[in-house]
């Protein structure tokens, strides 16, 4: 459905409203309140529901500001990270410029990995988020993918919503007395991508939510279906309390610590 206002020029408004000409910023945010302002100065209807102002428009991996004035000073847009921040327009450079989400590389090689999972239910298992996280936990995967042994890893639960964000899902990992939350950020077959915002949001809400005593810092992991049926996982930094400020500057791109890609064996049908 074709929306009742002009999107790149409500993003036009804001960053001219925002920018400073003689003390520009790295990062320039912007609250549903300025979206709302800006829809109505260009001319538009403000719709009920913004929530999909930004992420529409970024959910493939697409920084593109659409706005001439923003691109022109060198800025991207990606997501807000909490619940006052609709978007972000963020100045980058080097050989990672604009890039907000993670992909599988195409020459990375897979690993055979074999699922215990009852055949009677093999058939079943689908192509979605769902499917995939089971399919991790069935097979171990991220016992493998972490080098610890066999059932060192448990999924606490699925989904775990933290307003205003979500984690797909909640692993633990036991290491001597303590526990290593990981939390995850999946993504079914087709064109949703694993975008830096997301990881950003779900090591916010396990580090602001979801820490006990026993528990230092948090791994935030991403994990993506790919169209031929393999599983990727891609391993970010450690975080602890003292990165709760920086978490955007610290989960980029450039700072994946482990890339891997899985074949299942057997591979449910329906993937």
């Amino acid at each position: 459905m074709k929306s009742d206002y002009d999107k790149p020029a409500a993003l036009e408004h804001i960053f001219k409203r925002k920018y400073d000409f003689d003390n520009p910023q790295p990062e320039i945010p912007f609250t549903r309140d300025e979206v709302r302002e800006a829809i109505i100065e260009t001319g538009g209807n403000v719709p009920s529901n913004l929530n999909n102002f930004v992420k529409d428009l970024t959910r493939s991996g697409n920084s593109d500001a659409r706005s001439p004035s923003a691109k022109q000073a060198g800025y991207f847009l990606r997501e807000g990270t909490h619940s006052g921040s609709m978007g972000i327009f963020f100045q980058d450079s080097g050989p990672f410029a604009g890039v907000i989400s993670i992909a599988c590389p195409p020459d990375l090689a897979a690993k055979p990995i074999r699922i215990e999972i009852p055949p009677y239910i093999l058939d079943l298992l689908r192509p979605d988020e769902g499917g995939l996280l089971a399919a991790i936990e069935y097979g171990g995967v991220l016992d493998d993918f972490f080098g610890v042994p066999k059932g060192t890893i448990t999924r606490v639960q699925a989904p775990v919503k933290v307003q205003p964000h979500e984690l797909d899902c909640f692993f633990v990992m036991k290491e001597g007395n303590r526990r290593i939350p990981i939390p995850c950020e999946a993504k079914s077959k087709g064109n949703d991508v694993l975008t830096l915002n997301q990881i950003v949001g779900i090591a916010a809400a396990t580090l602001q939510r979801l820490m006990e005593d026993d528990m230092d810092f948090t791994i935030p992991l991403g994990a993506k279906l790919e169209d031929n049926g393999d599983i990727f996982l891609a391993e970010f930094p450690k975080c602890d309390s003292n990165d709760v400020l920086q978490l955007n500057s610290k989960l980029v791109a450039s700072s994946v610590v482990k890339k891997a890609r899985y074949t299942l064996v057997p591979k449910p049908p329906k993937w």
